[in-house]
């Protein structure tokens, strides 16, 4: 049974599959629903924006904005297992956070990129993982090509340095 994480006020809150199907959404259409709470009240949860890019949300509940971080189960993986932190801080290449097979690439050579933009898809552990430019920055080379295997910290993009 999949686990889901949810930060609410900075706070790690863990979710089991159960508990989600346990909040009982009622879809009014694609970005409203209603959740019946205990005494018959009810909530009105509205998702205004979500950019799996960047991994942020921003929803309304009952006239409320809340804003937030989207971790995905394989986030916090890769923070549990610390290799959010393999590249550092004088940032020319980016490597890969785990091995996998590359599936594709969204970038080419020469263009310019901004952080948090999709560079390629690598798919590891049966999951497809979308690698993010963690700066701005226009490419230099693509390391890889598409179908190849990659092994854990292979350089996958360079960046152009001034």
């Amino acid at each position: 049974m999949p686990n889901y994480s949810i930060i609410i006020n900075g706070k790690s809150v863990d979710l089991q599959e159960s508990d989600v199907n346990a909040l009982h959404l009622t879809p009014v259409n694609e970005t409203t629903y209603h959740h019946i709470t205990e005494g018959n009240q009810s909530l009105q949860l509205e998702v205004l924006d979500m950019d799996l890019q960047t991994s942020t949300y921003r929803v309304k509940i009952n006239n409320t904005i809340y804003s937030g971080n989207i971790e995905l189960p394989i986030d916090l993986l890769i923070k549990q297992l610390g290799m959010d932190k393999v590249q550092g801080p004088a940032l020319d290449k980016v490597v890969a956070p785990m091995p996998g097979l590359v599936l594709d690439i969204s970038v080419s050579q020469g263009q310019t990129v901004t952080q948090g933009e999709s560079l390629l898809i690598l798919e590891a552990m049966k999951m497809e993982n979308v690698i993010k430019s963690p700066v701005d920055g226009v490419i230099k080379s693509i390391d890889v090509t598409v179908g190849q295997s990659i092994a854990k910290s292979q350089v996958l993009i360079t960046y152009e340095t001034e």
